[in-house]
């Protein structure tokens, strides 16, 4: 669960947690993939999911293959994630994905799970306003 604690950098900081938590910090203004459990390889058309924890701007590149063969190296896409924060006005923007491989689904949905945020005024996707989901408790704002 998403605290919304910004700290800086270059200090050691003790916390108390319980046995089943454990923590994880994260850099502002990083974007992180998380994918849902597996259960084929052969089925890789699922939306993704990225995690966007709030700052300035950012960047982050994402590789994607087949995922169940060694021709990695040469058979994949990838595409460019960006984050940009302007006063109020967060812009995530995903980038066209270059590079073909056995499989790879004509077309992609991204699930968006913005972290440590407030509830958003509005949301547009493409120019277009959409809906999207707040938890108060996670602090989580989410939009597909």
């Amino acid at each position: 669960m998403a605290t919304g604690n910004l700290l800086k950098g270059g200090q050691v900081v003790e916390r108390v947690f319980s046995i089943d938590e454990y923590l994880v910090y994260v850099k502002a203004r990083s974007i992180l993939p998380f994918s849902a459990d597996v259960k084929n390889l052969s089925q890789n058309d699922e939306p993704l999911r990225f995690t966007v924890f709030l700052g300035d701007s950012g960047t982050f590149s994402f590789y994607e293959d087949n995922g169940n063969d060694q021709m990695y190296r040469e058979q994949y896409a990838h595409a460019q994630l960006s984050l940009h924060r302007q006063g109020n006005i967060l812009t995530i923007s995903i980038g066209k994905r270059s590079g073909n491989y056995k499989g790879m689904p004509k077309k992609r949905t991204y699930h968006i799970d913005v972290l440590a945020s407030a509830p958003a005024s509005k949301i547009t996707v493409n120019g277009k306003v959409v809906d999207y989901t707040y938890s108060v408790t996670e602090l989580k704002l989410s939009v597909m």
